[in-house]
């Protein structure tokens, strides 16, 4: 019991700093210190811990240059006029603004990168210009649209491992949580748009035009998740050739090169994936979580209960999908065997863990965005709480109810 009450203490420090206002980075830095100090790791430890995760190049600094390349890709496009003419052509396809705002962070959604919910946050805004929205509901659309496909996406690493240690066909995994993906999809629209009147694009409609302003438009980011997904190259690298690509393409003056990497270049970003980053590896180092199956265990909660609660605390402690299934997975595949017949107790703890990874405050994607449309914490949760609580409600309504 004594450990739940460390984790959360150091949970009601990270949410009382961001409440007052403080960046997501040196929350976390400051959160980590707590953590080590509360389990008692000692001064190198958590020094070693600190720098191993600051300076991991295959997590850290490729996160870094990847959403670098992002940046200076949503710069260009934004400059050069192809934010407002792809908006404009996605309005005359799909006419309703509300569709168009939650169509781009669903496309981007088929990209399974870390932070992802950058490439479509430019779309959302530039959608959304003329409406009346709060920065905590556009946050909230641009997010939760993003992660929508992660159940039922075979790309996702955390759907791949789950189905791996299940020794399961992913195939029977995907049979059995889309309706979790279409869960996600009708309430991601009650919540965001609640109360958001019908708003229909009025001009004639040139339909040929917008197709292929469209495909013109939104090429860089088609080649990079084309290439990516069919044909298994790097992200970074795939970026990096779709910025080059687009500026030879907009004939972008030498001479302003330096101009748009600086206005590119956002430390607090950086800070942030540190801190996050250096937070998970805390965790680790602590043992906080590798805790946490023998104190449910030995207070008798109920097996739902331990199914539900294990997977939802690992995801809001890491904000991974992966995090929750490497660390939960076969914990509670030692606790239960593994599923035969049956998945719906592996569905629930898969759908428990997506439900605490998407209301954690160190997801990537959740604080990108956030930082991106400048929103309050407690704006982007009056949405996103509900949203979660309604898809892990459903998990529950699932489990005992489809066999």
């Amino acid at each position: 019991m004594l450990i739940i009450i460390k984790i959360l203490l150091v949970f009601v420090l990270i949410i009382f700093l961001l409440w007052r206002k403080w960046p997501l980075g040196p929350v976390m830095l400051l959160a980590s210190l707590s953590l080590g100090l509360l389990f008692r790791v000692s001064p190198g430890d958590m020094g070693q811990s600190a720098l191993r995760a600051a300076l991991d190049f295959e997590t850290t600094i490729y996160l870094i240059i990847v959403l670098y390349l992002i940046a200076i890709l949503e710069n260009l496009l934004r400059t050069g006029g192809l934010l407002t003419r792809m908006v404009s052509a996605l309005k005359v396809l799909f006419r309703d603004h509300r569709l168009v705002a939650s169509f781009m962070p669903a496309f981007i959604g088929f990209l399974p990168s870390a932070g992802g919910a950058m490439f479509s946050a430019p779309l959302v805004k530039e959608a959304t210009s003329h409406m009346d929205l709060s920065p905590g509901r556009k946050t909230f659309i641009n997010y939760w649209y993003r992660h929508i496909w992660e159940a039922v996406f075979p790309l996702y690493p955390g759907l791949l491992l789950a189905a791996v240690l299940a020794s399961r066909p992913v195939a029977d995994l995907i049979y059995k949580q889309w309706p979790y993906t279409a869960g996600a999809i009708v309430i991601g629209w009650l919540v965001g748009w609640r109360g958001v009147k019908k708003d229909l694009w009025d001009q004639a409609a040139d339909y040929k035009k917008a197709w292929r302003d469209v495909l013109l438009t939104m090429s860089p980011i088609l080649f990079v998740i084309i290439a990516v997904l069919a044909f298994k190259f790097d992200l970074a690298i795939m970026t990096a050739l779709a910025v080059t690509g687009l500026a030879i393409g907009l004939k972008y003056p030498i001479k302003s090169l330096p101009r748009l990497l600086w206005d590119s270049f956002k430390p607090m970003t950086l800070l942030l994936i540190v801190g996050v980053m250096v937070f998970k590896g805390m965790l680790e180092t602590s043992g906080a979580i590798a805790a946490l199956p023998g104190i449910l265990l030995g207070g008798g909660v109920p097996k739902a209960a331990i199914i539900t609660i294990l997977p939802f605390m690992v995801g809001l402690l890491t904000g991974i999908s992966q995090g929750y299934v490497a660390v939960a997975f076969p914990l509670l595949l030692g606790i239960f065997g593994s599923p035969t017949g049956s998945l719906n107790w592996y569905v629930l703890a898969f759908v428990a863990g997506l439900g605490g990874v998407l209301i954690s405050p160190s997801h990537l994607c959740l604080a990108l965005t956030r930082e991106y449309f400048a929103a309050h914490w407690g704006q982007v949760y009056r949405y996103l709480l509900p949203a979660s609580m309604g898809l892990m409600l459903l998990g529950l309504v699932l489990y005992y109810w489809w066999r």
